[in-house]
């Protein structure tokens, strides 16, 4: 679990809002692969948060490490460039409970609006078209890649 190691190590700050943009990096990567094969719960359950119940499906074609790894980077710029941060007991929720939202905009300086609108860009907007165009990306350019691996 990222909560129990940043916990364990004590990850905070800009290191904890990654970890929260990774998990969402995930959820949305996996979302965009099942969401034409599998049933609403699976879906909405990824749309909660719930990105380990697609550990299985990872390890059986680990050909999606690719739109992970590239929606992990976006993930990781958008931590970077809106200055999402966190504690060690909020690092790796995501958007879960909107753990990670509150945290990052509890630690962020400026005006409470435009914090939001950040904050909704970069937990929602940016992931999602990003996640989308790089699932389709994949689909195109990588032989083994499809939705059907989901």
């Amino acid at each position: 679990s990222v909560v129990a190691i940043a916990t364990a190590i004590g990850l905070s700050g800009l290191g904890s809002g990654a970890a929260n943009m990774g998990i969402v990096a995930a959820c949305v990567t996996f979302l965009f692969g099942s969401i034409r094969v599998n049933g609403a719960g699976v879906n909405l359950v990824l749309i909660i948060g719930a990105a380990k119940m697609m550990i299985p499906v990872y390890f059986k074609h680990l050909i999606i490490a690719v739109p992970l790894v590239i929606n992990g980077i976006i993930g990781g710029l958008i931590a970077y460039f809106i200055g999402i941060q966190g504690t060690p007991m909020s690092a790796g929720f995501g958007y879960t409970g909107l753990v990670g939202p509150i945290n990052a905009f509890n630690r962020m300086d400026g005006d409470p609006v435009i914090n939001i609108i950040l904050l909704i860009f970069g937990y929602l907007i940016i992931p999602f078209v990003a996640a989308f165009f790089v699932h389709e990306l994949c689909k195109k350019f990588i032989g083994n890649y499809s939705d059907d691996i989901y």
